[in-house]
């Protein structure tokens, strides 16, 4: 059996659904899906299980991701990034670089952000873009992010920015973050409007572009797939692993509890005796001899099974 995950390295122009589809058809398999949507614009890492690697996902999803990305000063739009209308415009402005700098640090940390209309995040069982389409707008909450850092890439000499002045920027951020809202936000602060013109991801935890596989290097050569894959336990590597022996595993894949030797409170990967993942379970101390069990909670499908 098939199962793994492919860093891929999206071009635009294609939904992450498209990518998914692809690899679908490569490899053969129903059970793909995919870790942090890209817009079809953006660019960059995209994190594709296969198999029963579909049920880990949920255990990368909230690592840190890398973002670089382009706005463009003067100007919002209804999608907050260059595909949509205009909709606020400022012809005459002009911004230091040190305003720009104190901008971007004032969105340093933990914050709120509120997602924009244009996305697909459900609110009343209806998709946000589809209602936005309708002319629709829903009310949205504010919902928690948290940005590690914000480096500012452009190294013109200009001391002063105006309408129409493009510049870049890479945000360290945590999952659920929207880049062009940031964009966007940034250009709200600035007190000139802003709107994201170009985004590439250059990573999502472990997975980085500069070892991304473009889509049509698989599509191109489908035979080679499996040599792209990137294992369970290499994806989990985060976690402390545990091995157990042939008739813990055996249990382990039924779902039950076993007892382990190590000391672990919280998330681990249990291993059969070769080194092969079995499932992510939740280790606990428990009694007054400090007895620790683990607890699957995300059980996989042993390879060839």
């Amino acid at each position: 059996m098939v199962q793994g995950f492919f860093n891929i390295n999206k071009s635009a122009g294609m939904t992450s659904h498209d990518v998914v589809s692809v690899i679908r058809r490569i490899v053969q398999i129903k059970r793909v899906g995919h870790g942090g949507t890209l817009d079809p614009d953006a660019q960059g890492v995209l994190v594709v299980a296969v198999g029963s690697a579909t049920r880990a996902l949920q255990y990368l999803e909230q690592w840190p991701k890398i973002y670089c990305a382009q706005l463009e000063l003067g100007s919002a739009t209804d999608t907050q990034d260059s595909s949509g209308q205009k909709t606020m415009i400022r012809d005459s402005f002009s911004i230091s670089r040190s305003e720009l700098q104190s901008v971007l640090d004032g969105f340093l940390g933990c914050t709120e952000q509120i997602p924009p209309m244009y996305s697909a995040i459900k609110i009343g069982g209806q998709k946000l873009y589809e209602a936005a389409r309708k002319g629709i707008s829903i009310e949205r909450k504010p919902r928690p992010i948290k940005i590690d850092s914000i480096e500012l890439l452009d190294q013109t000499d200009a001391d002063y920015l105006g309408p129409r002045a493009r510049i870049s920027i890479r945000a360290t951020c945590s999952a659920g973050t929207y880049i062009r809202t940031l964009c966007h936000d940034i250009g709200i602060k600035l007190n000139c409007y802003a709107h994201m013109t170009h985004l590439v991801r250059e990573r999502s935890g472990i997975f980085r572009i500069a070892d991304a596989v473009p889509l049509d290097l698989l599509r191109n050569a489908p035979q080679s797939a499996a040599t792209h894959l990137i294992g369970i336990n290499e994806a989990l590597a985060h976690l402390p692993a545990v091995r157990v022996n042939a008739d813990l595993s055996r249990r382990v894949l039924c779902g039950n509890t076993v007892p382990i030797d190590e000391l672990i409170n919280g998330l681990c990967r249990l291993q059969d005796a070769n080194g092969i993942i079995l499932a992510v379970a939740e280790g606990r101390r428990i009694g007054p001899d400090s007895v620790t069990t683990a607890s699957p909670i995300c059980v996989f499908s042993a390879p060839g099974e």
